[in-house]
């Protein structure tokens, strides 16, 4: 009777059959498994249960205890979650800048960047390490100040800098944000073939 009037048609047969094994002992206590119902008013809904095996004092099957808990609001926002993630993901990889995330000591945390983006070092040779582990003195130095400087304020800073690559001397232009109390997000973008344009025209 539950699953013909409350269990979505696609999944009766599976808690039919179920619901026999539990009656007929071959489950005394099942693990947490979410399922869908059908409420009295049609909506469809995600609950976890628990269920029971019940038996008289000679062992005989008298009905099952289930403990059913509503989820349907927390797997909709995981799920809500997890494509903002992704979106997100998709877009950064997408730009054709390098996206690095810091913590207040520098720490590189992760990297976004398209195929083609170039960074001084792997992803898993600098990430885990502070910029004095991965970067030239001067440029880690700067770097230091500019987190410390957008940390305090709150405000997004820009800076521009060279940097020999193995291809050879470039040039960056860099947005920095912060990210919480203690964390920030640079976006640096390489200007080189714009940089040497304009001197060419000037």
């Amino acid at each position: 009777i539950w699953a013909d009037r409350f269990v979505p048609e696609a999944d009766a047969a599976y808690v039919e059959r179920f619901l026999a094994r539990l009656a007929e002992g071959e489950i005394e206590y099942s693990e947490r498994r979410t399922g869908l119902i059908v409420t009295a008013s049609g909506e469809t809904r995600s609950i976890t249960w628990q269920n029971a095996r019940v038996g008289d004092a000679n062992g005989r099957f008298v009905g099952s205890l289930s403990s059913g808990l509503d989820v349907t609001e927390q797997l909709s926002a995981s799920a809500a979650l997890r494509q903002s993630q992704d979106t997100m993901a998709a877009i950064l990889t997408a730009m054709p800048d390098l996206v690095l995330h810091q913590d207040a000591d520098g720490r590189y945390l992760n990297c976004f960047k398209a195929p083609d983006v170039d960074t001084l070092l792997p992803e898993r040779e600098f990430l885990g390490k502070l910029m004095e582990d991965v970067l030239p003195d001067s440029l880690a130095e700067e770097g230091r100040k500019l987190i410390t400087a957008v940390l305090a304020t709150g405000a997004v800073a820009s800076a521009a800098y060279d940097m020999d690559m193995p291809d050879g001397a470039r040039s960056y232009d860099m947005r920095m944000a912060p990210v919480g109390a203690d964390e920030v997000v640079s976006v640096i973008r390489d200007v080189t073939d714009s940089r040497v344009a304009a001197s060419k025209l000037g």
